[in-house]
């Protein structure tokens, strides 16, 4: 049976400077009720990696957790270079204020790194839980 546990990846249309540009987006369902594993005990749901790159913030991941059940959304906003404070504060409240708009919980937080979360790469396994760094 499919549990749905493999990593997909698909481009994605992204206009920028009136340009269409692509940015990477891989997506993969967690826990399908029968398998093991914190994803299970959670109540599943889908997991998201979106990779862009802008002009004046540089390189970013966003790495998002929405599980169904539980109603909630986490995501880790990840880049090269610490994002300003005030920024920082901003993006939590825009964050904390959609989730409580649609009744989910959940968080936003940042992780400062010189290597993105790569789950495709050689050597990480699909079946691996938890935030690759």
């Amino acid at each position: 049976r499919d549990t749905g546990a493999e990593w997909r990846a698909m481009p994605v249309p992204w206009s920028t400077q009136g340009q269409i540009d692509r940015i990477a987006l891989i997506t993969r369902r967690e826990g399908d009720g029968e398998s093991e594993g914190r994803a299970a005990q959670k109540g599943g749901g889908t997991r998201f990696l979106i990779e862009l790159h802008l002009s004046r913030l540089g390189a970013m991941q966003f790495d998002g957790m929405f599980r169904t059940e539980a109603r909630s959304f986490d995501m880790v906003l990840r880049t090269k270079e610490a994002l300003p404070e005030d920024m920082r504060r901003d993006l939590l409240g825009i964050f904390g204020a959609a989730n409580g708009a649609m009744g989910l919980k959940g968080g936003l937080t940042f992780q400062v790194t010189k290597k993105f979360a790569d789950p495709l790469a050689a050597g990480n396994s699909p079946d691996k839980p938890g935030v690759w760094a």
